[in-house]
């Protein structure tokens, strides 16, 4: 289901969907800088790792091919209740649209997407609430929707349990997005973001350890992966990075453990760089 919503006298619109709806460091240290090249290069955003939990990369993929998911599919998967969700739509739509005219006031591009997923505790109360696939946007937007998630009240299941609603909202210019061409490497990369989805948990174990303090820490590097045919990680290489050395060696592990599928053209190299707890831009 698609709420399709203009934003009067701006430049962008958003449609709003839904679906219903994490590894510690290990030992390893990053491979060798020697490296072997062989099949296609793909550079993912920056991906941006908050101490709050909100992370987002810095721009969007391409859709890929028509219908392609970039929701993680534990999220996208979950059971749901169609009627409780559109009630939740309802009550942010609003909200949201606020978000975004005042995080994108004084910026000149603020398309992009964010999933934000309410965890619903008996009474109906939130009890957490969680982004995913969140690119383009400026983080204080995001900030702003999953504060404004945050203060609803959803129907809890009559036997007590949880449950969790996600509500995936797409901010994109007046005019919509180009078609995509729907190529393999298309597809491959927009698989990718969500993969890389799948490293924050163990990233933010990372950067929690290698404080000193309470104080956060900031560091970034880019970290590239190279590919087998089969898609697993074989040889890495971090260049540059800034920040503690106990942080790359904990990022680098992993980033290791990620599985991708086969790659299109029988390997791959994949640059991605991580930045936690970057500055924020002034608007």
């Amino acid at each position: 289901m698609f709420v399709m919503v203009k934003r009067p006298g701006g430049a962008a619109f958003f449609s709003l969907a839904f679906a219903f709806c994490l590894a510690a460091c290990g030992d390893a240290k990053p491979a060798d800088t020697a490296f072997e090249r062989r099949g296609f290069e793909l550079e993912l955003s920056e991906l941006e790792i908050h101490g709050s939990g909100v992370d987002r990369f810095a721009h969007c993929p391409s859709s890929g091919s028509l219908g392609q998911a970039w929701i993680p599919a534990h999220v996208s998967d979950a059971p749901h209740d169609s009627a409780v969700t559109e009630r939740a739509i309802e009550q942010t739509l609003k909200p949201f649209r606020s978000c975004y005219t005042k995080g994108t006031l004084h910026r000149s591009n603020g398309d992009g997407r964010a999933a934000i997923a309410a965890r619903v505790g008996p009474g109906g109360k939130i009890a957490s609430v969680e982004n995913y696939a969140t690119c383009g946007l400026p983080i204080d937007v995001v900030d702003c929707m999953v504060t404004e998630v945050s203060r609803l009240t959803i129907e809890a299941p009559s036997d007590g349990s949880t449950r969790t609603v996600v509500i995936p909202a797409v901010f994109a210019p007046r005019n919509g997005y180009a078609a995509s061409g729907g190529s393999a490497s298309d597809a491959y990369a927009a698989e990718a973001y969500v993969i890389m989805e799948q490293a924050r948990p163990g990233l933010h174990a990372c950067e929690k350890g290698a404080r000193t303090g309470a104080t956060s820490v900031q560091a970034q590097g880019v970290f590239t992966l190279q590919l087998d045919p089969q898609g697993r990680i074989v040889q890495q290489q971090v260049e540059p990075w800034t920040g503690p050395e106990e942080l790359k060696v904990c990022t680098s592990a992993v980033l290791s453990k990620l599985g991708f599928s086969s790659p299109p053209e029988g390997g791959a190299r994949i640059h991605v760089r991580i930045a936690f707890n970057p500055r924020r831009a002034s608007p």
